[in-house]
């Protein structure tokens, strides 16, 4: 992974910032210099296709948000489907390796990577979503006694449902891809 530098001011404009503003960079061995006016990610800190792609789904799942519990079974689908697809990719370049190579250490890599990619799609699917909050309703109601009003009940449905919100998707960002 390249060194990361931080200029607190530009001495002249470049493609990330203009002049006196501060930027970071960083060059690859074979491969020219990066600007960004932000941090960069992990993701634009290497040149292998597969982790750049991983560490990017890596991103999604901590900046994991959603509206409703369907929107968030539809985001954790999604990012599970892309992470079966780097395994199915992977799958398919070691199956495309010579049968001599195919037991080597780069074989027994892209082996590793389909499989953990698998194991998280998996778990990523695992995740149930489909939340019945009619339940939570009646429990409200005998919790807080027949002098509850209304709007009280509405506020602990929401607290509710705010706390599971954040269980699943604390749950989901337990699950990323952390190998090489």
């Amino acid at each position: 992974m390249p060194r990361v530098h931080f200029v607190k001011k530009a001495m002249k404009d470049n493609v990330a910032v203009k002049k006196g503003e501060p930027y970071y960079w960083w060059e690859f061995r074979f491969g020219g210099k990066h600007y960004s006016a932000t941090p960069p990610k992990q993701s634009q800190l290497t040149q292998s296709e597969f982790l750049s792609t991983v560490y990017d789904l890596n991103d999604r799942l901590d900046s994991l948000t959603a509206d409703d519990f369907s929107d968030l079974g539809f985001q954790l689908q999604d990012i599970a489907d892309e992470f079966r697809s780097q395994a199915e990719e992977c799958e398919s370049k070691k199956s495309n390796m010579p049968d001599s190579l195919q037991e080597s250490p780069t074989g027994n890599l892209l082996e590793e990577r389909a499989c953990a990619c698998n194991d998280i799609a998996d778990s990523l699917e695992n995740i149930d979503c489909e939340v019945d909050e009619s339940e939570w309703e009646q429990e409200v109601k005998d919790e807080l006694g027949e002098t509850a009003t209304p709007e009280e009940i509405e506020e602990e449905i929401e607290s509710r449902r705010i706390e599971k919100m954040d269980e699943l998707i604390s749950e989901a960002q337990t699950y990323q891809y952390d190998g090489e």
